[in-house]
């Protein structure tokens, strides 16, 4: 982990990088305000510990362009501890506020709650990121779908069995068209199968007409692809996983 330390108090910096080096920690330093942004932007620390009153940029200031380009983590410290400066910090983009002077084992014990919050969240983002195959894109987090850019409708058991697909099984290369009429089934398939897709179709989510319904369900079928229900499909798929 590299953690950026900026304070124009050079004794402060010299403790401070010190004390997180012996913790294992990788420790840049900066004197200034200017120096914190450009190095926030060229070091990419996993951390910034930023002090508030700085030569040449302030901390509010360096603080405000570096959210500009970065959610680096960012404490505030300060010989300022009223409400209105600590509610300042955090207005502009500050996740905690020490103020000066400070016990060198709480700003260690908040450096390292930070840090875990930090990848906590990460982790969680990650695990409900965007999933993207070909063409088709999910959001799990706001539970919507795009093909080709387009933002598509699906229902709630729909998008189970997309996210489904596309996260767990592996499957590179898969085309899902439940939400779609039965013109759209076909088209969609046959142009899947000549770019070697694997095509699923759900039978019980495919809407279109009464007459051609079938005849498309069972061309694909014949020909093109994998024709089931999607209970049984996301019943089997997911036993598979346990």
């Amino acid at each position: 982990m590299k953690i950026l330390v900026v304070d124009d108090e050079k004794l402060v910096v010299k403790g401070i990088k010190f004390n997180l080096e012996h913790d294992g920690y990788e420790v840049v330093t900066a004197f200034d305000g200017e120096s914190a942004v450009a190095l926030t932007s060229s070091e990419k620390p996993d951390l910034v510990i930023l002090d508030l009153m700085m030569p040449k940029l302030d901390g509010l200031e360096a603080c405000m362009q570096i959210r500009t380009f970065s959610n680096v983590p960012i404490i505030m410290l300060t010989a300022r501890s009223t409400d209105m400066d600590k509610l300042m910090g955090f207005e502009c983009g500050a996740d905690d506020y020490v103020t000066k002077p400070f016990n060198i084992l709480e700003l260690k014990a908040r450096v390292r709650a930070l840090l875990r919050r930090t990848a906590a969240a990460a982790a969680k983002q990650q695990e409900a990121g965007d999933l993207t195959v070909g063409h088709i894109r999910l959001d799990p987090a706001e539970r919507s779908a795009w093909k080709d850019g387009a933002q598509v409708e699906l229902t709630a058991k729909e998008f189970d069995l997309m996210e489904l697909l596309l996260r767990n099984l592996g499957i590179h290369r898969v085309v899902l068209t439940g939400c779609m009429t039965d013109c759209c089934v076909i088209n969609t398939a046959f142009d899947a199968a000549n770019r070697d897709f694997r095509v699923v179709v759900p039978r019980d989510l495919t809407r279109g007409s009464e007459h051609l319904e079938e005849p498309a369900l069972r061309m694909i079928s014949l020909h093109l692809g994998l024709v089931v229900d999607s209970d049984a499909l996301l019943g089997e798929w997911r036993s598979q996983k346990e």
